[in-house]
């Protein structure tokens, strides 16, 4: 009797050194880790959808994330970003230049304006790790003036001045081709039909006929006949 005691307590004993712990073993055999996976350092941000948008128009970013690699919240993140207009809308500015600060690795419902018109426009959000919105559009706003490009002048939409370059020296007598654009207050060409007339600081200049622009932008053909600085 003793003996069938010994042997079934040595049969117990193998049998609790085989049973595994259910926090170890999951259903089929494979392995788990009991509690939660701990968060990774910050590899990027992670920018809201944004829709269709006007320059010179505030909008409202609805969250800005930052994550680890894994893609969890890096709730330690209480910081800011820097916010830059890339994409379609490379060349213009966003305002503020620096969001708010995130609460808990989360940034909610920052109010940014956009300057630049155009396709393809993205937000690149940065602060050591970077993150990029997808493409949206940026419409041109209403028209708000004329903008006037001479030869040595390029137009430069959203930007302060509208255009770079200088006029080169032009030589009086000869004809001079003026560009005529209907721009919104930053600077985005906006179509229009408007009926442009042209005047100069030359009494003596030969000027166009008026005439509508096409899509918000013509030419126009000039002759000065007085040599002069600072002819406009």
């Amino acid at each position: 009797m003793k003996k069938k005691i010994l042997a079934l307590v040595f049969i117990v004993a193998i049998l609790a050194a085989m049973v595994v712990p259910s926090a170890v073993m999951a259903a089929g055999g494979s392995s788990t880790v009991s509690g939660a996976m701990p968060v990774g350092a910050l590899t990027q941000f992670v920018v809201a959808t944004i829709g269709t948008q006007t320059a010179g128009t505030a909008f409202t970013i609805t969250t800005i994330t930052a994550e680890d690699a894994a893609g969890n919240t890096v709730t330690t993140f209480n910081s800011t970003v820097a916010l830059t207009d890339t994409g379609g809308g490379a060349g213009g500015t966003v305002s503020p230049a620096t969001s708010g600060s995130f609460t808990s690795g989360v940034l909610t419902n920052q109010s940014v304006t956009l300057t630049k018109a155009g396709s393809g426009v993205t937000i690149t959000a940065t602060n050591g790790s970077t993150g990029v919105s997808g493409s949206f559009t940026v419409s041109a706003g209403a028209a708000a003036k004329l903008q006037v490009l001479m030869p040595g002048e390029t137009a430069a939409a959203g930007t302060t001045t509208g255009k770079t370059g200088s006029p080169s020296a032009q030589t009086a007598g000869a004809a001079v081709t003026v560009t005529v654009n209907a721009v919104d207050a930053n600077w985005n060409l906006v179509s229009s039909v408007h009926v442009i007339a042209i005047t100069s600081s030359d009494g003596s200049a030969v000027l166009p006929t008026n005439a509508a622009l096409v899509a918000g932008t013509k030419t126009f053909s000039v002759t000065l006949k007085t040599a002069s600085a600072g002819q406009t």
